[in-house]
């Protein structure tokens, strides 16, 4: 929930289908798991570097995937990292 870190991306609000996908998707997950369940490392700490998100499928820590999660994960892998920050940032209600 940092707007500090949105901004240290550079503020991004990028519009296309697939950021808004991503960001529909991060807001379901985040509406039944506030913290980000699974996708916490991604979604409430801001890591969306390449790296948290070399795995093939969601990985899974704490609890129980949900479909959402494993969408939110698939859909932010194949965003460059600048439209993963913009995508979150929609989510969070950055921008809108």
């Amino acid at each position: 929930m940092c707007i500090g870190c949105w901004q240290e991306y550079g503020s991004p609000i990028i519009i296309s289908d697939a950021i808004l996908t991503a960001a529909a998707l991060a807001g379901a997950v985040l509406s039944v798991r506030p913290s980000g369940g699974n996708l916490h490392v991604q979604l409430e700490d801001w890591n969306l570097e390449d790296e948290y998100f070399e795995e093939d499928e969601m990985p899974v820590y704490s609890q129980p995937s949900i479909p959402a999660e494993c969408a939110c994960y698939a859909a932010f892998k194949e965003l460059p990292l600048i439209q993963r920050a913009s995508a979150l940032a929609k989510a969070r209600g950055y921008w809108s």
